[in-house]
């Protein structure tokens, strides 16, 4: 429904991301760097040339610890947010059938910091380049206006300045930033995906403008004149933000969008993937084996024009990971399937010192189930899930409770039309919750999944009123 996304689309507006958070770390790092340069050839206290290059050779260090310190902050914030993205992969479980998800972003970096390491390395590496800033600057304005001073390491290039150990540290940055990438947490991203039937379709944020941002333009301006140029770091930065992107809709089969304005030809393109497809399937060897299975389809022959897109991994998940899953979906996408005719109530709650312990009064009909023939009696054996989520969407781990009904042989036939009653007692903190079961029968190998409304302790208007 195009009026649907779009009003979607409208609300994202209003949303804050950690967007200026980061720019403001990122400009920090370009200042440091440009007192660097500066310092390097002016002694900043009072006009000679002694105190500066020292200074800058401190200085230097605490840059490369900034970009350090920015990458690992970078780094977690990629974690959360392919978690949070994982999380609802998992959600869309319980829903049958295949599932797209738009996810539009301005990027997020495979490798944090990278672009830094690279401008740095641009900078500082090169014993000429530096000479060459050094030519270029005056005994009292900025680099770049002037005449040369007359320093003793204007020919020796940033050799003078710095020392081996130092250059040897920039060199080693990019390579010491490896340790913050997140491909294999895109990797998990999409194997998991494929597994649920996702397929992502993905829109750089500024809708294909170019990725160069204000933080961007803020490193231009303090290198212009420096003799150091900002394609190789762009030429990274792009590649870092717009790959997991393009990694995300490659993997599981669908199209990113990081140039142009298109959208609506995306979204066209993404509706017509629903309307005409191939669907290959095959037996695995090892069903259920809950490890990562990477997939190749080839065609005999590739015509003209052919475009291959199909779902690169996957995950073959256990029976107990996809219920849980199911039960996750039943609770954040009321994704409800309860052929086995469930009920669930409260039947009371108790205040305790950081929560209450409600009793929640789960009926089981009989009749649906698999009861097995024992000695002298019957057994289904069944396993119960649950999750719960409260008002600002923080949901809990499912929790899986193994539960056998067994029922004297004698008295089967009366106890179809019956129920049996399981009480579940959770630690639950105040206000509004949810709470999602799924009940599982080994026997039939099918299940039902259900949600129900808490109010955990007072409403927050009897609670006002009692105050």
């Amino acid at each position: 429904d195009p009026a649907l996304v779009e009003a979607a689309l409208k609300s994202m507006e209003t949303v804050s991301g950690r967007a200026v958070e980061r720019r403001a770390a990122l400009e920090g790092v370009y200042q440091r760097i440009e007192m660097v340069l500066d310092v390097s050839i002016f002694d900043q206290s009072g006009g000679g040339f002694n105190q500066g290059p020292q200074l800058a050779a401190t200085e230097l260090e605490s840059v490369i610890q900034d970009v350090r310190n920015y990458a690992e902050s970078a780094y977690q914030g990629a974690v959360r947010t392919t978690s949070a993205l994982s999380a609802f992969v998992s959600a869309l479980a319980g829903v049958e059938g295949r599932k797209a998800v738009v996810h539009i972003s301005d990027g997020i970096p495979l490798v944090p910091g990278d672009e830094l390491a690279t401008m740095i390395q641009d900078v500082f590496q090169d014993g000429r380049r530096l000479q060459r800033i050094e030519e270029r600057g005056s005994g009292g304005g900025p680099p770049g206006v002037g005449d040369t001073p007359p320093s003793a390491d204007a020919t020796n290039g940033n050799r003078g300045i710095f020392s081996s150990e130092q250059l040897n540290a920039v060199s080693r940055l990019r390579s010491e930033l490896a340790q913050f990438g997140v491909g294999r947490h895109f990797d998990a991203l999409t194997a998991l995906a494929n597994t649920n039937r996702v397929t992502f379709y993905t829109i750089n944020g500024d809708a294909g403008a170019a990725v160069q941002g204000a933080d961007t333009r803020v490193a231009g301006e303090i290198l212009m004149g420096r003799g150091s140029s900002l394609a190789g770091m762009e030429t990274v930065r792009q590649q870092n933000l717009q790959g997991t992107l393009r990694q995300m809709a490659d993997q599981t089969g669908g199209v990113a969008l990081t140039g142009g304005t298109d959208v609506d030809g995306l979204l066209d393109k993404m509706l017509r993937d629903f309307q005409s497809y191939y669907s290959l399937g095959f037996s695995p060897a090892t069903p259920g084996d809950g490890k990562v299975h990477n997939i190749k389809v080839k065609l005999k022959s590739k015509k003209r024009g052919t475009d291959l897109r199909y779902r690169h991994a996957y995950v073959d998940k256990p029976a107990s990971s996809r219920q849980q899953e199911r039960t996750a979906s039943a609770l954040i996408l009321d994704a409800e399937s309860n052929q086995m005719g469930l009920e669930l109530e409260v039947e009371g709650q108790e205040p305790g010192k950081d929560a209450y312990t409600v009793a929640l009064l789960l009926r089981i009909p009989i009749e649906p189930l698999v009861l097995v023939p024992r000695e002298d009696f019957h057994e289904a054996g069944l396993t119960v899930y649950l999750t719960t989520m409260d008002d600002e969407g923080n949901v809990s781990p499912v929790r899986e409770v193994p539960l056998s009904i067994k029922i004297p042989a004698d008295r089967v036939e009366a106890a179809r039309s019956q129920f049996y009653a399981a009480r579940l007692p959770l630690q639950m903190r105040q206000g509004r919750q949810k709470v999602a079961i799924g009940v599982w029968d080994q026997g039939a190998g099918d299940g039902s999944f259900i949600n129900h409304a808490v109010q955990v302790g007072p409403a927050a208007g009897a609670a006002a009123a009692a105050n």
